[in-house]
């Protein structure tokens, strides 16, 4: 008699609507190699559940944004006592292919399906009935359980996306069993898949390293002052690109962040790379030609694409002249002289004569 309100819950759903025992989807995620055994059995001691029909009762976390959609791929959710535990996402997706012991009616329809878990906390329902969990005593789905998936089991106190489930009056008072309610728009999301999951770490390293290949290549390839901003915001909307299309394409969202991110440390560490490589290359290139005076310029321009009238100042920069004496010296305005030695200082990366009179210094030393 203990049980036997549940029974004509049970009696009165099963053909009509989907019937799902927690504890089977924990060991079908068991078999997976998703949730070990100990887990379970550590939710079975720690939770005290009791046994219905020979098998101990569990419970399933699902969390979901406001607006119903579910973003992740691993559903999970802690609650009272410390224990995180979680449902495989295929798995729980894919539970109209599932054999669970015939407690799932395979039917898609779920605008009146619910999932229903035994677990009180004493083992009986001696105060539920099919009419307060139905609402109506014509058995059509109603009052408390309408347009909801239940789940009759441990209390989820911490959580915003649960609450206890009321299921009868007790004295003038609202009795709750040890349960949570969700709405059924989370189930009919995921069997629709309606939802946007998280990118798995894999697939976020692979765009990763693709949009990084390209960068290195274009970076090396059409390296200078002139190119670098271009090259940045061209991978930076390449991996922007690559994120939307992914997301239309597979429902599957990377970082909104990760785009600007790549680029920044793949840029960060091209450039540092590139200048210290670029350093040393042309001082090993100065060193194999035995380079000396005109010979060792003309490298140095040639590496900076120094133009031919540029070229004329970086002796004169290098002893430090000042801007009036550099237009003396090439009958030159001091207009030309401020645009050459800016544009030198740009394709250098120095911002002073001291800095190019220590660079070229720096090339004749021996590597």
């Amino acid at each position: 008699s203990e049980d036997r309100a549940f029974q004509e819950v049970i009696d009165l759903y099963r053909g009509k609507t989907p019937l799902v025992s927690a504890l089977h989807l924990y060991q079908e995620v068991s078999r997976e190699g998703k949730l070990g055994e100990d887990a379970v059995y550590s939710v079975q001691r720690k939770a005290e559940l009791p046994i219905f029909e020979g098998l101990y009762s569990g419970f399933i976390n699902i969390s979901q944004d406001g607006d119903g959609m579910l973003r992740r791929t691993v559903l999970s959710r802690s609650f009272e006592g410390k224990l995180y535990h979680s449902l495989a996402f295929e798995t729980y997706r894919l539970l109209d292919k599932s054999n669970l012991q015939n407690w799932y009616a395979r039917n898609p329809e779920l605008n009146r399906s619910y999932l229903l878990n035994y677990c009180g906390p004493d083992r009986t329902f001696s105060r539920l009935s099919a009419i307060s969990l139905l609402g109506q005593e014509s058995g059509e789905p109603g009052g408390t359980l309408k347009d909801k998936i239940v789940l009759i089991g441990p209390v989820f106190k911490a959580s915003k996306d649960f609450h206890a489930t009321p299921f009868d009056t007790y004295g003038g008072i609202i009795s709750r069993m040890a349960g949570v309610e969700i709405h059924a728009t989370v189930l009919e999301n995921l069997m629709g898949n309606r939802f946007y999951a998280q990118a798995s770490s894999w697939l976020t390293w692979l765009s990763f390293l693709v949009l990084g290949a390209l960068a290195f290549f274009l970076t090396f390839y059409h390296w200078n002052a002139r190119k670098q901003l271009a090259i940045f915001f061209s991978v930076w909307a390449l991996g922007g690109a690559l994120s939307l299309t992914i997301f239309l394409i597979f429902r599957v969202y990377l970082p909104p962040a990760f785009p600007l991110l790549s680029s920044l440390i793949l840029f960060g560490a091209l450039f540092i790379t590139q200048k210290i490589t670029a350093r040393q290359g042309l001082r090993v290139e100065m060193g194999q030609l035995g380079a000396h005076g005109i010979q060792m310029l003309d490298i140095f321009c040639g590496r900076y694409e120094i133009t031919r009238r540029e070229k004329e100042f970086l002796p004169l920069l290098a002893r430090q002249l000042s801007n009036p004496e550099l237009a003396a010296k090439l009958f030159v305005s001091i207009n030309t002289v401020k645009t050459h030695v800016a544009s030198i200082y740009k394709k250098t990366g120095v911002n002073s004569r001291e800095e190019l009179a220590e660079m070229l210094s720096e090339l004749q030393k021996p590597s």
